[in-house]
């Protein structure tokens, strides 16, 4: 059963019978980094003890999906790390802005353009269930002074240089945009587990890895809700 819950707000146990009746005929996609990921999969797990004809497929994109037959229910998850598309950049032998400024590499993220493995989620999902937030700190991935983001728009870099945070910003108002009164948006932040963070280990059920807490820890949830 899911157990998490909102601050003051009292919520009933996970019916997934109700759920899956009320959700007949509609697909619902995961879009994010490995927290959404186990969300998917702790959905997957609690609708299948009910029904268990189930047909496993992909959309375009996703990394896994299934639909369950008797509802003509589809859940799906589409990895991606920062929603938006990325990639590495090195600097060009012809110079440029970015080159003036004296940056030699770095990642590349377009904030107006989303990842390959989402982008067309949104004309197949009637839901979308969003998440990002740890990847873009990751000490290990993106180094401010070796490896930097370095955000474009309309194909041009985003001049001056702008920190990750005001990126992020720059991302959501993209997807707040891209298709307005037809996606909701959700995110929320979840304890470390990788690299060594906030006491968490993978374990692995079904062939499929989730984390699981070895010690007690308290942290703040943060959700924002595009209508």
């Amino acid at each position: 059963m899911w157990r998490w819950k909102p601050r003051h707000c009292d919520l009933p146990l996970f019916n997934p019978v109700y759920f899956l009746e009320k959700y007949r005929n509609t697909n619902i996609g995961f879009v994010g980094d490995s927290l959404n990921r186990n969300m998917f999969i702790s959905l997957f797990c609690t609708l299948k003890r009910v029904s268990s004809e189930v047909k496993k497929w992909r959309p375009a994109g996703a990394d896994r999906g299934f639909t369950f037959l008797n509802y003509n229910l589809t859940i799906a998850y589409h990895r991606t790390n920062l929603l938006a598309r990325y990639g590495r950049w090195t600097a060009n032998a012809n110079g440029g802005v970015l080159e003036s400024l004296g940056f030699k590499e770095g990642f590349r993220l377009d904030v107006d353009v989303p990842e390959g493995t989402w982008a067309g989620a949104p004309a197949f999902h009637d839901i979308l269930i969003f998440n990002t937030g740890h990847w873009w700190w990751a000490p290990s991935k993106f180094d401010p002074v070796k490896s930097p983001v370095l955000f474009f728009k309309k194909h041009h870099p985003v001049i001056p240089p702008i920190p990750r945070d005001v990126g992020l910003d720059m991302v959501l108002k993209h997807m707040k945009n891209l298709r307005p009164g037809a996606i909701k948006f959700f995110r929320t932040q979840s304890p470390r587990h990788f690299e060594g963070g906030d006491g968490t280990k993978v374990v692995l059920v079904n062939g499929y890895s989730l984390c699981r807490q070895s010690r007690r820890i308290t942290w703040n949830l943060h959700s924002i809700v595009f209508i």
